[in-house]
């Protein structure tokens, strides 16, 4: 924020000198090596907590200039939001408990909507003990803090979830599953959480092996990746 030239590159990492699954950065500068861009940092250890394999995420502050970095916890129920202004990085996390108590590092993405009120993520583990499902929680945009989480879909078995995305009206939720090569649908206007739980939909895709990526794209539609070697699909 602030700076033409300046970038961060966020990640999940794990390396020989921090062992355990963390959020870390690189620091890149456009203006140097003729506008090539130089790595001016890098590996950069945020935090102590011990973060979820995949979910990582991004959003703009409630001021329109101001970037939240969003990771969540290994085990437990905690999201860590951290504050990126033109000053840098604010390494302090504003740390929110709300939702499922994940047991495992459960894998799949989590995604912060355009609005920048609402975050979802998928639950996912090698597991046939432990549930799998959707959630949804309220995202502020001015604090950082995670409340009112909703389940909007569980079974214990048979679908993994890999992909999700919202529209870019913010008023849907799609989720991709290998379960039937589907795409889960949920109306977020439906009016209370009971209500956008009952909305949930299913749409079938001849698509092999459809349990990969959705990621909405600058032309407005969510675009889907296969790993069965099929073509992709946008909506």
């Amino acid at each position: 924020p602030g700076s033409p030239n300046i970038y961060y590159i966020f990640s999940i990492a794990v390396t020989s000198t921090v062992t355990f699954p963390h959020l870390e950065y690189h620091l890149i500068d456009m203006s140097l090596a003729g506008g090539q861009g130089s790595v001016v940092a890098r590996n950069v250890v945020v935090g102590t907590q011990t973060c979820a394999s995949n979910k990582l995420t991004g959003s703009y502050h409630c001021n329109g200039t101001d970037m939240w970095i969003v990771v969540h916890s290994q085990t437990g129920n905690s999201f860590f939001a951290y504050l990126l202004t033109s000053a840098g990085l604010n390494t302090v996390a504003v740390v929110s408990n709300a939702g499922t108590n994940h047991p495992v590092d459960y894998f799949g993405p989590m995604r912060i909507s355009n609005s920048g009120n609402k975050l979802a993520l998928t639950i996912d583990a090698n597991s046939s003990t432990l549930n799998r499902g959707v959630e949804l929680l309220d995202f502020n945009s001015s604090t950082g803090f995670l409340t009112n989480p909703i389940s909007l879909f569980s079974e214990p078995t048979g679908n993994s979830f890999m992909g999700i995305d919202f529209s870019s009206d913010n008023s849907k939720l799609y989720v991709s599953g290998n379960s039937g090569n589907s795409i889960h649908q949920w109306d977020l206007c439906a009016g209370n959480s009971s209500a956008i739980i009952a909305s949930h939909y299913i749409l079938n895709l001849p698509l092999p092996g459809l349990n990969q990526g959705l990621k909405l794209a600058p032309d407005g539609k969510i675009y889907v990746t296969s790993n069965g070697g099929g073509p992709s699909y946008s909506n």
